[in-house]
């Protein structure tokens, strides 16, 4: 599996989980809490990827582009 994809998998488990967990632990299944702890999750899903992005990018600078296995 390539690096990009790996990154675009953990991003969305991620959002996934993160949501989940936001609404199990709020203990209140109303539908206007579902709503925004999802949008919640969808944005800490994209911040993820972008962070770990630009990481990854710092990585292989300091590496000179050698990727570990």
């Amino acid at each position: 599996m390539a690096a990009q994809s790996r990154l675009k998998l953990s991003a969305a488990m991620f959002a996934v989980l993160w949501s989940a967990g936001m609404i199990w632990w709020s203990g209140d299944f109303t539908l206007p809490r579902i709503v925004i702890f999802s949008i919640a999750g969808v944005i800490g899903g994209l911040l993820w990827y972008w962070l770990m992005a630009k990481w990854q990018r710092w990585v292989l600078a300091r590496t000179g582009g050698r990727q570990a296995s």
